[in-house]
This record gives structure tokens, sequence and C-alpha cells, in this order.
């Protein structure tokens, strides 16, 4: 083993091991938050795996991003193989995959020219953000901004040495480099150097280069945006996309006779599921949730973005504390609900779930809100003055308007149509019409029911 690989195998076991530390430092804060089954269903969890994470089929929603991203993250899949042959190298002088024989030249070929697509498409993300892009990302705060540019621009230079390190190769001769005349990008490059010292030089720098850059990229995503390069995967197969009823649009039910509750909803994050956490560190400051989100379309403060965002910058300013027993601090004297998100911002929520519908790694901002809302509702009663008349019938009348509930049925009277009542058995029934407050009182409605019935 030469002086080279065992800098580098320190360099390894130093960047594995800070990774490692953070990211089980990171998932560890999770704990804090409410126990949640989302370990059920393999089948279909894996079914959404495929079709929207690997698919990537939310993405290609966009005609623009859709291509674009893709085309990264696709790229960063296969170009795996190509980074682990630089590792292998790193520790092993002359490693490569050449031992797979023929094979070895069709990986050659495809890391070569999926490089270029990642290069393209990076040069094309950068022109949307920063040129001709939608409003959702002109709008990004400054440090979401920056966040974005500059990994783009280290996923540039990862493809970029690259590129340097197989020409250079190439150009020395080197034998171990069977599949040289199938990379046509680094055939290109090869033909810049010669076979010289300082080419050699060159390679080891490009070598370097791209393995530090690799290693830097792995331990800045725990504090990025880019997260979400390790957690979306995970995110989506946490979701309840077509397994509960909440994954389809039903609120989570609530036990309002728990007496042992000493509150009804959420005001922080310590009363949010480990799953709603989890869903902040997946968010990707996109903006496609808020760019759908009717209520702030129509000009009201929500954004689901927001919320989530919001959520994950307290979430990081508590959770150190409270995992390491701090008691007195003050951080914890402020919380999600009010300090950060607003009731404001909570009860403009329609619940339509475009954000849910929209989100490309499956982040779940309705439950959360809707958390949010019970405690403002049930812990603090406090609620937006128009919902005082809607409680106060709903309490006394069963429905949202001031009709007798004793008139509910009145719309079929002289029908006869049977009750699920008079009938005694649901076994009886074939088809069951749920008619519903409107159908029961609102005038225009009444004859949809009379006609349906």
């Amino acid at each position: 083993m030469e002086i080279k690989n065992i800098i580098f195998l320190l360099v390894l076991l130093a960047a594995l091991g800070i990774f490692g530390y953070t990211a089980r430092k990171v998932f560890g804060y999770l704990k804090i938050g409410k126990p949640e089954n989302r370990f059920d269903h393999f089948d279909k969890r894996i079914g959404n795996v495929i079709a929207i994470a690997l698919g990537q089929t939310k993405i290609f929603r966009d005609s623009v991003a859709g291509p674009i991203h893709a085309g990264i993250f696709w790229g960063f899949m296969i170009l795996l193989l190509a980074v682990t042959e630089s590792i292998g190298e790193g520790l092993i002088p002359g490693f490569s995959f050449s031992f797979l024989g023929p094979l070895y030249k069709v990986i050659a070929a495809a890391t070569d020219l999926i490089a270029l697509v990642v290069l393209v498409a990076v040069i094309f993300a950068l022109f949307r953000r920063h040129v001709a892009g939608p409003k959702r990302l002109r709008e990004l705060d400054r440090p979401s901004q920056m966040d974005a540019t500059l990994i783009l621009f280290a996923i540039s230079l990862i493809m970029l040495s690259m590129f340097v390190q197989n020409g250079t190769r190439i150009a020395l001769g080197d034998g171990a480099d069977i599949a040289g005349s199938w990379r046509p990008i680094s055939l290109m490059v090869a033909g810049m150097f010669g076979a010289s010292g300082s080419t050699h030089v060159i390679y080891e720098i490009a070598w370097w280069v791209h393995i530090v850059l690799v290693l830097g990229f792995l331990n800045f995503l725990p504090y990025s945006k880019h997260f979400h390069v390790i957690t979306s995967i995970h995110n989506v197969y946490f979701s309840n996309r077509g397994i509960r009823h909440e994954g389809d649009g039903a609120l989570k039910p609530l036990d309002l006779e728990d007496e042992t509750a000493k509150k009804f909803g959420a005001n922080d994050v310590e009363d949010l599921t480990w799953k709603q956490l989890f869903d902040s560190y997946t968010c990707t400051h996109c903006g496609r949730c808020t760019s759908v989100c009717p209520a702030n379309i129509t000009g009201k403060l929500l954004s689901p973005k927001k919320i989530i965002v919001d959520t994950r910058t307290r979430f990081e300013e508590k959770a150190p504390l409270v995992t390491n027993g701090v008691e007195d601090a003050p951080e914890l004297q402020k919380q999600l609900l009010h300090d950060f998100i607003t009731p404001q911002e909570l009860w403009a929520c329609t619940t339509c779930r475009a954000c849910v519908q929209e989100c490309p790694v499956m982040i779940e901002h309705v439950d959360e809100i809707v958390d949010l809302r019970r405690y403002l509702a049930l812990t603090e009663g406090e609620f937006p003055e128009q919902l005082q008349v809607l409680y106060r019938n709903l309490e006394n009348n069963f429905a949202p308007w001031q009709f007798s509930p004793e008139d509910r049925g009145a719309w079929a009277d002289g029908l006869e149509i049977p009750t699920l009542a008079e009938l005694g058995s649901a076994q009886e029934i074939d088809y069951l019409f749920w008619v519903g407050c409107s159908g029961s009182f609102d005038a225009r409605y009444k004859k949809v029911s009379v006609a349906l019935a």
C-alpha cells in the first residue's frame, strides 16, 4: 500500500465517521416525536417507492423541471458505480472494475455519457433558477438560493473532475483502463494531454478533487435542504398513499374521550409524530406545494412550504436541547405554534390536499396543519369568529345551519324510502344513500336528493 492509499484511507474513515456521527445524531432527534406505525404494507410501500421515488412520476408533471431533475437523479444513481471505482482505486493501487470484462466497457460508456447528461441538466437547472425560472424559485430566500446554487456547482465539479481524471488516465496509457476507447467524452479530454509527468500530476489532482468533493458533498447534506437526497426515498416509503384512508384524504381520528390527554392537537414539535418531523427533513424547498395552494393563490398567508420549513427550523432548535436534557434555555420558552406558525396561516387551509398531491417526496402537510388547528380549537379555544356559529350549530343541531334535527329526513316525506333504523340490520342493504347536511336541508340539493333516491 502506497502513501497515497494510506492518506486516502484516513480521509475516507474520517469522512464516513463524521457522516455516521451526524446521521445518528440527526435521526436520533426523531425520538422526541410521537410514535406512529409506518412499517406495515411492505408491498404497497415498495410500489410507491418504485413509482414515485425511482420512477420520478410526480416530477414529470412539470414538463421542464421533470427531465432536468430526473436526469440528475438517475445520473447520480448510475454514477455511484464510478464513485465506487474511484474509492476502490484509492484503497488498492490500480483497482478497477475491468474484471467484469465486456460489461465493464458498457459501464464505462454509460457513465461517461450520463455524466455529460448530468452536467447539461445542471446548466439548465442553474439557468432556470437564476434567469428564467418560475415564481416559486425566484422567491426563494437567500440561504435556500445559495444552498441550491452551491450544490449545483459541486455536482458540476464532480462531473468535470471525473472527465479530467479519466481523460488523463487514458492519455497516460494506463493499462488498467481497458475501456478507455469506450469513454467518448473522456477521450476528447485525453486529446488535450500528453503522456508526461505533468499529466500524471493533473490526474492525481483531479482524482483527489473528485473524491474530496464526493465525501464533502455527503457530509454537507444533513445541514442543507438537500438532505432530501438521503431521506426522500424513505419518506416516500413511509407515506400512506394508497394504504390508509388518511393517505388518500381522510383526517386522522382524534379520541376526544381520552381522560388522560393533557392537550388535544399539537403546539410544538414534540406533539408531532416522528413521520411529521421526518417530513421536515425531506422538504426540497421547491415550492410546488405553495404554487398550487388555493389559499396562497388567493392572497392568504398560508404557504404549505413555509409550514414545513418552519417545522424543521423549530425542530433543529429544540430537539438537541430536549435530547440532552436541557431544562433552562430561552429556546424552550418558544413553541412552534404562534412563534413560528401563526393561526392566520393555519385557518386559511381548506384541507384540499393539493399540496400533498403535488409534493414529489410525499410530504403530508395537511395532517400537521390539522393537528396545530386542533390545538387552537380544542385546547386554547381559539378559532376565527366566523366558525363560532358553525360550531354552535354543529353542537346543537348536528348540522352547519339552524335547522331542527327533526327535519333532517323531511325531504323524503311521501317517497317511502326505508331508513337504516327501520330496517334494523345492515345485512339487508345493497346500497346505502348517505344524504348529508346539504342534501337534507339546502333547497336546491334537496331536489338532487329526491331525484337520486
